[in-house]
């Protein structure tokens, strides 16, 4: 900018100097101009003074001589007199001064003419002596003087006004030289000035320069020493560059794949279209995040590829950056650890949830009574194993939170019963330690979004920390309250805190502070840690508040939410229905019977509502105004998150068409409510008498199922998949419970068996062993041995029953 603003100030200030120059001779023209004026005005008085000299020798030389011939220049001067008089008038007119002294002058040559005159009329008339007397009086001499001190001062006046107008000149003359030479010098400065800028700017550049090829000669270094492939794109898709990591990778040469299409190496963007359309980096959205994809070499073997691109705004266009990584150990190594956990997993798993369960019925008398003594040590056996069930699924929820791969099922629910069944689950274990768990909440419902059984395991590890950490006689206290907008539970005991140099690892992995108290409590020191991936994961907080005692609290914070269902009869219900009046009265019914009522007009109305919230039961018209009702059934039905929505058909029309479809009920116009609210009830709570196929190669825990869904329906065992396919050819089961490791196969297998005719039978998997995410979605409901209850088994067949078909 410096250097910018003296090479424009250079020729402004040279452009100025120009002015003043010319300006300056401008001057000297006008100077030089007035000059020649006043010298034309001097000329012009002398030629009137002249004029009169020559009329006043003619006359003297008449009366002297008396000869005629004196009187022509007489004459040709007093006739040349008159003209010369009024240009002198009109050159001197501008002077005021002068002005009258051309009038002074005027009145004396009048006064001469007349004096010249009366002698030349004397001599004529009377003769010599007569025009000598005249003469002789002097009027004559005295009006010349006159006449020549008039115009003597007009000269004078003259010379003066030139003599001022030549210094006033010299002034401007010497101003402008002065201004001009501080201009030039200025521009002279301009330009030195100038010059040094430009000389800096020069080693600046070079200095840029230098530093750009340093940090282009390390960016190539890092460039071709990371072990990461690196690949640039212009805005088609095609390779511009590539690193010698991609070279090793992919087994080709750069002369080789530039100007090549980057699907040779990896299908970044298949489909139609522009290549930065299909890539689909909207805004930065998908900029650096690791997205996996399948590599090809030279020698077209394949290899799993963690690709994270990157964008570059250049003037033709967005360019793409490719951080390629050969990820086949990785892949290696979480496979050979999955198998290892599921291996443990199941061979653990399988044998615990028998073992609790056999001791389970036995506590509850499903042998018949039992003695104290016999009692006490099947209580210390069921102690010991949930203690070790505990530790197992510890390592494994840590596991599946470093993978990223634990599930949640989200669903309203009111927080104030997950506080209270935790400390039902904690009553006993509490009362062997002598420590009363105290229990506070609101009357209201604390309604949050949230999985039920994970809030328990973070309600229930909390409540056992500090149930092992009080004082005989001790209490703790888990209050449930509304904080500032976010449903929160707060547990407090009475024990000895927690120090203040522990705290900052707190909520770390296999974190146990120093101390007898801590060893004596024993514990895996995982679980603040897998409390706070949950709570987290509920987009909410755990941590360490303030104590009013000296002991520990902790608080959990989850965002509110809506109300939870509570009697089985309650459930949010969707109803499509075009008819205002209809839907009026349907509706009422409905509410009156504790149903929450969400209600649409057309197919796409209702597609949208079950998008956005969750429903527990649909109530459909068939003739909409965008379509036919049972197209909007078909659709859920092959619709992985709503298969399972219950449909209770609501029409005038007969019962055409309904064996294509799976409804719960076909209620014809009028309605009668009682009926319909009785069929939305019932389609929610699944009751009826179930037919379920238990496949299991477990003789054991197949007895304990048995006798737990005692009640709920009539239980089928196979242990095998010949035997499973087998049962499901012989009669087709409501709902199937089924496990993942099988003598001759895999569980999942079965799928295509139970599914594959088109018809939604509900799937449960109960197996020790982890699933893939992608058979998570074939399933209606996953659950983990060892993990939860028979009681939360039986409870998921009954949600899950199927509605019956109706013809």
């Amino acid at each position: 900018m410096p250097t910018v603003l003296a090479l424009v100030l250079a020729p402004a200030l040279v452009l100025l100097a120009a002015v003043v120059m010319m300006a300056s001779l401008h001057g000297v023209a006008v100077t030089r101009a007035a000059e020649e004026r006043s010298f034309e005005r001097q000329a012009q008085i002398q030629r009137v003074f002249s004029l009169l000299q020559d009329a006043e020798t003619g006359a003297r030389g008449y009366v002297i001589t008396g000869q005629e011939e004196f009187l022509e220049p007489y004459g040709a001067a007093m006739a040349g007199l008159q003209d010369q008089m009024q240009t002198l008038e009109r050159e001197l007119s501008a002077s005021p001064a002068q002005s009258g002294r051309v009038v002074r002058l005027k009145q004396q040559i009048a006064l001469k003419a007349d004096h010249m005159a009366e002698g030349i009329g004397l001599r004529r008339r009377v003769g010599l002596d007569a025009a000598a007397a005249q003469v002789a009086t002097g009027r004559g001499k005295r009006a010349m003087d006159a006449i020549r001190d008039t115009v003597a001062e007009m000269m004078q006046a003259e010379a003066a006004a030139l003599r001022e107008r030549q210094a006033a000149a010299m002034r401007r003359e010497r101003q402008a030289e002065l201004v001009s030479t501080i201009l030039l010098a200025l521009v002279l400065a301009n330009l030195i000035a100038a010059a040094l800028l430009v000389r800096r700017q020069n080693r600046s550049r070079e200095a840029v320069v230098q530093a750009l090829e340093q940090q282009s000669a390390r960016r190539e270094a890092i460039f071709e020493s990371t072990m990461d492939a690196i690949v640039t794109l212009n805005p088609s898709g095609t390779i511009e560059t590539i690193n010698t990591a991609a070279e090793r990778m992919f087994g080709y040469s750069r002369e080789e794949l530039v100007r090549r299409d980057s699907s040779l190496l990896v299908d970044l963007a298949p489909g139609e279209g522009l290549f930065l359309q299909r890539l689909g980096l909207d805004g930065n959205r998908g900029l650096g995040v690791a997205r996996e994809f399948t590599g090809r070499r030279s020698d077209g073997t394949t290899f799993p590829a963690e690709i994270a691109l990157g964008a570059m705004k250049l003037g033709d266009g967005t360019h793409i950056v490719a951080a390629i990584r050969d990820v086949t150990e990785r892949k290696t190594a979480e496979r050979l650890k999955d198998e290892f956990v599921s291996t443990v997993s199941h061979e653990l798993r399988t044998p615990l949830t028998s073992i609790a369960g056999s001791l389970g019925l036995l506590d509850a008398g499903a042998a018949g009574e039992l003695p104290d003594k016999a009692r006490r040590l099947i209580y210390i056996a069921r102690t010991s194993c949930d203690r070790l069930v505990r530790l197992i699924n510890d390592l494994l929820d840590i596991q599946k939170i470093s993978s990223g791969k634990i599930a949640f099922d989200m669903r309203p629910l009111d927080l104030r019963e997950a506080a209270e069944r935790a400390a039902e689950g904690l009553g006993g274990f509490a009362a062997e330690r002598q420590v009363r768990i105290e229990l506070k909440g609101p009357q209201a419902p604390l309604p949050v979004i949230g999985d039920f059984d994970r809030l328990i395991q973070i309600l229930s590890n909390l409540l056992s920390n500090a149930v092992k950490f009080s004082p005989e006689g001790g209490v703790v206290t888990m209050t449930v309250a509304e904080i500032r907008g976010r449903a929160c539970v707060k547990v407090e005991d009475q024990g000895p805190g927690v120090p203040e140099e522990f705290q900052a690892s707190l909520f770390g992995r296999f974190a146990q502070a120093d101390g007898s108290s801590q060893r004596s409590a024993g514990g895996s020191g995982l679980g603040l840690a897998i409390s706070r991936e949950i709570a987290e994961r509920h987009r909410g907080v755990l941590r360490l508040a303030e104590s009013s005692s000296a002991g520990a609290c902790f608080l959990l914070e989850l965002p509110m939410g809506a109300a939870a269902g509570g009697e089985p009869r309650q459930g949010r219900v969707l109803l499509c229905e075009d008819d205002d009046h209809a839907a009026e009265v349907i509706g009422a019914g409905l509410a009156l019977d504790g149903f929450q009522v969400e209600r649409t007009r057309t197919i796409a109305e209702a597609e949208r509502a079950l998008t956005a919230a969750s429903f527990d039961a649909l109530v459909l018209d068939l003739h909409l105004p965008d379509g036919d009702g049972l197209s909007l059934v078909r659709r859920l039905r092959e619709d992985v998150e709503h298969r399972r929505l219950p449909v209770v058909v609501v029409t005038g029309d007969a019962l055409a068409g309904l064996s294509s479809v799976s409804v719960a009920d076909w209620i014809v116009k009028p309605v009668d409510l009682v009926r319909l609210r009785d069929a939305v009830s019932a389609a929610i709570a699944g009751r009826r008498d179930l037919d379920i196929l238990h496949v299991d190669d477990d003789a054991d825990l197949a007895e304990v199922v048995r006798a737990s869904l005692a009640g709920a329906g009539r239980v089928r065992t196979a242990v095998t998949l010949s035997a499973a396919r087998r049962a499901i050819q012989l009669r087709r089961p409501d709902l199937v419970i089924l496990d993942v490791g099988l003598p001759d196969g895999s569980g999942l297998d079965l799928l295509p068996d139970i599914n594959g005719d088109g018809l939604q039978t509900p799937v449960i998997v109960y197996s020790g062993q982890e699933i893939d995410e992608q058979m998570v979605g074939q399933v209606q409901a996953v659950l983990t041995k060892s993990r939860v209850s028979f009681d939360a088994l039986a409870n998921t067949v009954r949600a899950l029953a199927a509605p019956k078909e109706t013809a």
